[in-house]
Formats: C-alpha cells, structure tokens, sequence
C-alpha cells in the first residue's frame, strides 16, 4: 500500500481525533478543522484516493461522511511489515544470485575439466 504525504497526514488526524457522527463517521468539515491549510475538496480527494485503496469508505451516497476501515486505522504497523518484507526479499534475491553465481562457475569448472 503506497500512502503520500496527504494520506498520512489524514489518517493521523483521523486516528487522533474521535469520530464526529454516530462514533464511527467522521465528516469532511471536521477533518478540515484540524488540518489548517485543506479546504473540504483537498480532503475529499484524499479520502477518495484512500477508499480506492481500501483504507477508507464512504459512509452515504453524497460523499460527506468517510469511515477508516482496518487498513486505515492500522496503516503504521501495516507499512512496517511491508517494509521488513520488501528487505527480506531484496536478502533472498541477493543470495540467490551469489549461489546461483558460485554454482554456475563450479559446474562450468567440472564440465571444461
């Protein structure tokens, strides 16, 4: 999951901040409260960009009301791990590629004697 700036920033205040209707929703003016430099079309993009990636959804039809969902509200810890993976499989590849090295150059010594 590729989170910008924005998104980040959006989650955080949504995390922080409890929700303002029904205790689940939050609206997008109540965001735009604590995010002094957004107007409400710069959140409702960026809460747009994040049901896309199912890290939120919307709570009517109208597009007023947005819910985190778990990837959302667990995106820190969900980055984290994405990141030890992506280092594991970079130490596999590496390896790898130095047995696969070592073992072609003994089988190519076996083979020309």
């Amino acid at each position: 999951m590729k989170l910008t700036k924005n998104h980040k920033i959006l989650l955080d205040i949504a995390i922080k901040n409890p929700p303002n209707l029904q205790s689940r929703f939050y609206t997008l003016d109540y965001i735009c409260r604590f995010a002094q430099d957004w107007d409400s079309f710069i959140v409702f993009s960026i809460v747009n960009n994040l049901v896309e990636i199912n890290a939120a959804g919307w709570g009517d039809k109208q597009h007023t009301a947005f819910y985190l969902n778990e990837t959302g509200r667990e995106y820190r810890q969900i980055d984290h791990l994405e990141k030890a993976e992506r280092w594991k499989e970079r130490a596999y590849g590496f390896v790898s590629g130095v047995l696969i090295s070592v073992l072609g150059g003994a089988i190519l010594k076996l083979l020309l004697g």
